[in-house]
């Protein structure tokens, strides 16, 4: 009867450790969700700005009388922007760890010349100007640059 027990203990063990496997391939599996992003720029932005309303003459081989110069404002702007290389990377509603690998690298060269002028403005005559004038507006000038580079978001958000 003992054999018997013994027996039966022993076969039933090793009918439960050719099915403990079963049980493991029931347990989902979870991979990784990679996600690889790689971005290269090269910018080069090359701005000239120029206002003018100078230079303006009257010239007499004589005689000027009452010349009279009247010239505007000069107002001279430029504006620059750049958004380079720019990444939104919104998480996903995956099972299992995910991997986010971003490479980003930019070069930005900018030249940016702005001028404003209203100025070199004459009366001439060879022998005498009477009661000339010369009136110039204002001169302005102005420059804005604006680089946004290499940005990344991850897990949501907007810019």
């Amino acid at each position: 009867m003992i054999k018997k027990l013994a027996i039966s203990a022993a076969s039933a063990a090793a009918m439960l450790s050719l099915t403990t496997p079963a049980f493991a391939a029931n347990i989902p599996s979870l991979s990784v969700n990679k996600i690889t992003i790689k971005n290269q720029a090269q910018v080069a932005n090359q701005v000239s700005t120029s206002s003018n309303t100078g230079g303006n003459s009257i010239n007499g081989k004589v005689l000027v009388s009452n010349g009279v110069i009247l010239t505007g404002n000069a107002l001279g702007q430029s504006q620059v922007d750049n958004q380079v290389n720019t990444n939104s990377v919104n998480s996903c509603s995956c099972l299992g760890p995910q991997a986010i690998s971003v490479s980003n690298s930019a070069n930005v060269v900018n030249h940016v010349s702005t001028t404003a002028n209203t100025g070199g403005n004459s009366i001439n005559a060879g022998l005498a100007v009477q009661g000339g004038a010369i009136s110039s507006g204002d001169a302005g000038a102005s420059s804005a640059v604006s680089n946004v580079v290499n940005t990344n978001l991850v897990g949501g958000g907007s810019l």
